[in-house]
């Protein structure tokens, strides 16, 4: 996996990790399959993704993060 061109590891072992608001390139690879994705990053948000690769599928989501004084 990696992301905005930083590998981050095997996927399924990715550690959680930090990137500004905005569209994150995240680039999946399975044997020599490559799947290229854009995943949309909200601030405040925690978000998700999991994918299939098998099938070609992703899911995200995001998740709100309450920050102290919201």
């Amino acid at each position: 996996v990696e992301a905005d061109g930083k590998p981050l590891g095997p996927s399924g072992q990715v550690n959680a990790f930090i990137v500004q608001p905005g569209n994150c390139q995240l680039v999946l690879r399975q044997g020599d399959r490559v799947f290229p994705v854009t995943i949309p990053v909200q601030e405040n948000h925690e978000t998700t993704v999991y994918a299939q690769l098998e099938k070609g599928q992703f899911h995200v989501s995001h998740k709100k993060i309450q920050l102290a004084g919201d």
